[in-house]
C-alpha cells in the first residue's frame, strides 16, 4: 500500500515539473515521424567500423535513405588501439579501442548545419589463439560502433526535439598512439 501511494506521489512530482519522455506522442506527431526525416548519407573511415555504424544507424533511423529526407548525417570514423595491460614478458593482453566519430547533421530544407563529435571506448582482451584475439576486436568494433549509433540516435532525436545539447564541434582527436588498428598485429 505504501509503495503504490509512493509510486503515484512520484508520478504526481514528476508531471508537475514540465517532464515530456522523448518518444512521448502525447500533444504532437512525436519524434517517431520527425526522425523517419532523417536519413544516413554517408560513413567515411575504417571500413569495419563504417560498416558497422552504418547498420545500425540504418536500423535505429529506418526512415528515408535516399535523397528526398530533410535531414543528412554524414560522418567521419577514426579509429585506434591502445595496450593498457601489458605482461613482464611484453605482450599485451588487453587493449582499449577508441572509435571516434565527427557527425554533421544537415537540413537540406534550410542549410542549417549541427557538427556534433562522440567517442566510445571499449575493451578486449588479447590472448594466445590469434583466432580468439581477432574475435575479440571484432567484437570491440562493433560493440564501439553500436553504442556510438545509440548515442547519434539520442543526439539527433534530442536536437529534433529542441533539447539538444550545445554542440562540441566536430574535430576528431588527435591519435593516441601509433598503434592503429590497420597495423595487422594482434597482440604483437
Amino acid at each position: 500500500m505504501l509503495n503504490r501511494i509512493l509510486i503515484a506521489l512520484s508520478c504526481l512530482a514528476v508531471a508537475g515539473c514540465g517532464f515530456t519522455p522523448l518518444y512521448s506522442t502525447q500533444g504532437e506527431a512525436g519524434i517517431r515521424s520527425e526522425i523517419r526525416n532523417v536519413a544516413v548519407a554517408e560513413v567515411e573511415g575504417p571500413p569495419e567500423p563504417a560498416r558497422f555504424l552504418s547498420s545500425a544507424l540504418r536500423d535505429a533511423l529506418p526512415g528515408n535513405q535516399g535523397s528526398s529526407a530533410r535531414y543528412q548525417i554524414t560522418l567521419e570514423l577514426k579509429d585506434q588501439r591502445r595496450a593498457i595491460a601489458v605482461t613482464r614478458s611484453a605482450n599485451t593482453t588487453r587493449f582499449d579501442y577508441y572509435l571516434n566519430g565527427a557527425m554533421v547533421l544537415t537540413d537540406t530544407d534550410t542549410g542549417a548545419t549541427r557538427r556534433q563529435s562522440f567517442q566510445t571506448i571499449v575493451s578486449y582482451g588479447v590472448v594466445e589463439s590469434q583466432y580468439s584475439s581477432l574475435v575479440g576486436r571484432e567484437d570491440a568494433v562493433r560493440r564501439a560502433a553500436l553504442e556510438m549509433a545509440r548515442q547519434i540516435e539520442i543526439d539527433v532525436a534530442l536536437y529534433l526535439k529542441g533539447r539538444a545539447p550545445e554542440a562540441t564541434g566536430a574535430e576528431l582527436p588527435a591519435i593516441i598512439d601509433d598503434d592503429l588498428l590497420g597495423d595487422g598485429g594482434i597482440g604483437q
